[in-house]
């Protein structure tokens, strides 16, 4: 299997962060916005959403891509460590955050009830039927459909021999397509987002499982196709178009714009792989969990008269989150990954922390 790095990935994960923080600053923090652009707030929140189905698919990919490999060198998958290095790399950071949370509502900065704290903490703030976990917490709906997912995907990857019977992903996607549809017009809502979601990471997982195919085909295609990609992912979400089409067709091609936009990205052109191999936004990638975390508190409401102060927020948000990810995150995620001999022979290349 190709294990060479794909180094715009970690770009990818930036603007990712980027559409969320940019969606939640403006949307959210401040009601100045509502008044001057509301129709910048809501195209802003869409793409928002457009972020996080970034994110799953980038993640769907670099785990499976990881699965694969450790299929491939020892013909099998050690459970015990992928769920050792998901519970190095999520759940520290993710209760360092909510344990902040509590301090803060213990000092009169917010009023929460103890639920949305164990929901948080649960994985459970993507279910509407247990609670609303409110503006402080309430952004781990996320991390929460992700969490689940993995703590499926593993089981059914070594069930379903994936790693040999690559076809079977497709089934899935299709069912999860066919799904999407039924939800939309049966008018559940909650399955229908569930599903949608998922499609996203199992779209990565795809092109993870058929990477040594996909990956000539990305390196040879047209950097024109790549840009209409790009420009149909980050300008259709913002349009005003009929239903049929915003909850339908949109939602089931995005994993496909995504794929083909984030690991279709030309980097042999000199000015594009200038950007998405910038080893500054690179790493804004790489602490994105952080920021995803701290913007939350970053870009909550607390009734400043002027909206600048959460712009300073936001900054001190970035700034904790690279700390935090060099002096915590990273000893916790090599401590996650420090074990299978297998996974250390030459010639494995991680992609990063997912």
């Amino acid at each position: 299997m190709n294990t060479a790095r794909l180094h715009q990935v970690d770009v990818w994960r930036f603007i990712a962060i980027g559409l969320v923080l940019g969606s939640h600053l403006i949307a959210y923090s401040h009601p100045w916005y509502a008044t001057v652009a509301d129709g910048l707030v809501w195209r802003l929140e869409i793409l928002g959403l457009v972020g996080v189905k970034i994110f799953f698919c980038i993640s769907g990919f670099v785990i499976c891509r990881g699965m694969v490999r450790e299929w491939e060198s020892s013909g099998r998958l050690d459970m015990r460590a992928f769920y050792r290095r998901r519970i190095f790399r999520i759940l520290p950071p993710l209760l360092l955050y909510i344990g902040v949370v509590a301090v803060l509502n213990a000092a009169g900065v917010f009023d929460l009830p103890l639920a949305p704290f164990f929901q948080s903490a649960a994985f459970l703030c993507n279910v509407d039927s247990v609670g609303n976990c409110t503006w402080p917490l309430g952004h781990t709906w996320s991390l929460a459909y992700e969490e689940q997912f993995y703590l499926v995907f593993p089981i059914l990857f070594s069930v379903s021999l994936l790693a040999v019977h690559r076809r079977r992903i497709g089934v899935l996607c299709l069912a999860l397509a066919i799904g999407c549809a039924i939800t939309h017009f049966t008018g559940n809502r909650m399955i229908n987002n569930c599903f949608s979601y998922v499609l996203c990471m199992l779209s990565g997982c795809a092109c993870a499982l058929y990477w040594e195919r996909l990956h000539p085909l990305f390196c040879k295609l047209p950097w024109p196709i790549w840009g209409a990609a790009l420009l149909l992912l980050l300008t259709s979400a913002s349009m005003a178009v009929p239903s049929i089409v915003s909850e339908i067709v949109f939602p089931l091609g995005l994993p496909i714009l995504i794929c083909i936009a984030v690991f279709g990205t030309p980097t042999h052109r000199p000015r594009i792989g200038a950007l998405f191999c910038n080893r500054h936004l690179a790493h804004l990638g790489q602490i994105s969990y952080g920021i995803y975390l701290w913007q939350q508190l970053a870009t909550s409401n607390y009734g400043f008269a002027s909206p600048v102060p959460a712009w300073g927020f936001v900054v001190a948000a970035i700034v904790l989150a690279h700390y935090s990810y060099v002096y915590f995150e990273l000893p916790l995620i090599r401590r996650g990954a420090a074990k299978p001999a297998t996974l250390s022979k030459p010639g494995f290349a991680s992609q990063g922390p997912a």
